[in-house]
């Protein structure tokens, strides 16, 4: 049964006037639609949404044809991408329970780019199974993934006990959260991710379910484990939700090397978390790089030390990373960031004077200068190293002379000499 209330704290001016517009749209040619899921928990709960997803009754081709700035995505079951008044939202169709998930779950895996480039397979067509709002609801992971607004009555549409969860502060999973998980295992990182950023407790049974149910999690596709973990850890409050996701045994499946909660690993997070409230850039590979420091520094130990240091190193980190693939898929952008990374940290150190200006040049060099300020937190031989670069970016140019010459006088004074020396004539 569908619970409407209009006691809420979600205010029209919350909302983007491009997801008003899909949504008066397709009213208005006869469909229902609805703001649903996380937009609508997030406002609940006193959070800024990342998206405002639509819910409607309209098929995907009906969709594509009301709105011109749009197009399919997804071989399963697809969704609209659409732009209106410089607004960008996903519109999915209201769906029911697959019959057989088994078939979704392993077509999903092995299917090719035809249906992405725009060849739909019959069998994904027989497979988008389509239904009601009350059957869009119940498949969904979470109660309070599972709230609708409708903007046009201003009420929550709840068809799942959510507000009391809402209330309570608790994730809950609809229906048998053992089953759900085994569904998709993905859902207890997801499930962790939320309780983290949001500030929930997990209830009781799920957290049971979590549990008995987390080596299934190595039975998810590379590919997704990676995205799933990079999404935990630019939620904004992933020191929290990576404790979380330590706590329930999760972290030793996804890095089998790692042996405790490691604290360089735990500053990463907390430095990415604050860089995110205060609108900085950030990426996950850096907080890959912090995580697997201490096997990479283990690797070193452990090589020949009859190769050049770079080679040395070089064969170190490729070693690691492939390593870490074996679990989860590493794009090539992220591995040439983690081994850049780490790479300059010995030059870091070194401080040699005729590499520190190119050093400074290095398009990693602020996330190698960041792993360093992070290491020497828990490393005491580390902290005047960080302190001498991080002056030396705050000076300008003449005092940045003068520490260099103060750092290395043999050197600036060879130097000197150099400067002045005239050309001998011809």
């Amino acid at each position: 049964m569908i619970t409407r209330t209009a006691r809420h704290n979600i205010q029209e001016e919350q909302i983007p006037e491009s997801a008003l517009e899909i949504v008066s749209r397709l009213r208005e040619s006869g469909y229902e639609a609805h703001l649903v899921g996380g937009c609508v928990r997030d406002i609940l709960l006193g959070a800024t949404p990342k998206d405002f997803d639509v819910a409607t009754s309209a098929r995907p081709q009906e969709i594509v044809q009301l709105f011109e700035s749009s197009r399919l995505v997804g071989r399963r079951f697809q969704i609209a991408h659409v732009r209106v008044s410089g607004g960008f939202h996903e519109v999915a169709t209201f769906r029911r329970e697959s019959v057989d998930e088994d078939f979704e779950s392993q077509e999903d895996e092995q299917a090719d780019d035809k249906t992405e480039q725009g060849t739909t397979d019959a069998r994904w067509i027989e497979q988008n199974l389509y239904g009601t709002i009350e059957q869009d609801a119940f498949r969904r992971d979470f109660s309070i993934n599972a709230l609708y607004y409708d903007p046009m009555s201003h009420e929550v549409l709840d068809l799942c006990d959510a507000l009391a969860d809402v209330d309570s502060g608790t994730l809950r999973a609809i229906g048998d959260p053992e089953e759900r998980f085994l569904e998709d295992p993905v859902r207890m990182i997801r499930a962790i991710r939320i309780a983290g950023r949001l500030n929930l407790s997990i209830e009781a049974e799920c957290e049971k379910a979590i549990s008995r149910c987390r080596r299934s999690i190595l039975n998810v596709s590379r590919a997704r484990l990676f995205d799933e973990l990079a999404k935990l850890f630019l939620c904004g409050s992933a020191e929290r939700a990576y404790r979380m996701l330590t706590d329930f045994g999760l972290t030793a499946l996804l890095f089998p090397a790692l042996h405790s909660l490691d604290e360089l690993t735990l500053s990463a997070l907390e430095s990415t978390d604050s860089r995110l409230a205060i609108g900085k850039p950030v990426t996950p590979a850096f907080v890959v790089a912090a995580i697997l420091w201490p096997q990479f520094q283990d690797a070193l130990a452990n090589s020949s030390e009859d190769v050049p240091r770079f080679e040395l190193h070089s064969m170190a980190a490729k070693a690691v990373l492939q390593e870490f693939r074996e679990t989860m898929s590493l794009a090539r952008r992220h591995a040439y960031f983690i081994e850049d990374t780490w790479m300059l940290q010995h030059r870091l150190e070194q401080r040699h004077f005729r590499r520190i200006q190119r050093i400074m040049m290095h398009r990693r060099f602020r996330a190698a200068y960041d792993l360093l300020v992070l290491r020497s937190r828990t490393d005491d031989s580390l902290v005047d190293v960080a302190d001498w670069w991080t002056r030396i970016q705050e000076v300008d140019e003449v005092e940045r002379d003068s520490m260099i010459r103060e750092r290395f006088p043999k050197n600036s004074r060879r130097s000197r000499r150099n400067q002045h020396r005239q050309p001998l004539a011809p």
